[in-house]
């Protein structure tokens, strides 16, 4: 099983009288646990993978030039967040 961990952290107020713990949180993106989609803007249309995330979120896994992968996180409020995974 493949699964992408993301790491949710706060910076404590200056008030606060402990600072709140690193949370971890996993998300498989393997095939079965996904969704397959097309994208129908891409005149290629090329199936790209939809995987639920943790706290409303989705994972977006597209397939790029000579076997790259691109990886996309999507918030509740549809705004994407590209991860750099170089």
């Amino acid at each position: 099983m493949v699964q992408l961990a993301t790491v949710v952290g706060c910076k404590p107020w200056l008030d606060m009288p402990t600072p709140p713990a690193e949370q971890w949180v996993t998300t498989s993106i393997s095939t079965p646990d996904c969704r397959r989609e097309i994208d129908s803007q891409d005149p290629n249309s090329l199936p790209y993978l939809v995987c639920a995330g943790a706290a409303g979120t989705t994972v977006r896994i597209r397939s790029v030039e000579a076997g790259k992968v691109s990886v996309d996180l999507v918030l509740s409020n549809q705004r994407v967040v590209p991860l750099s995974l170089q």
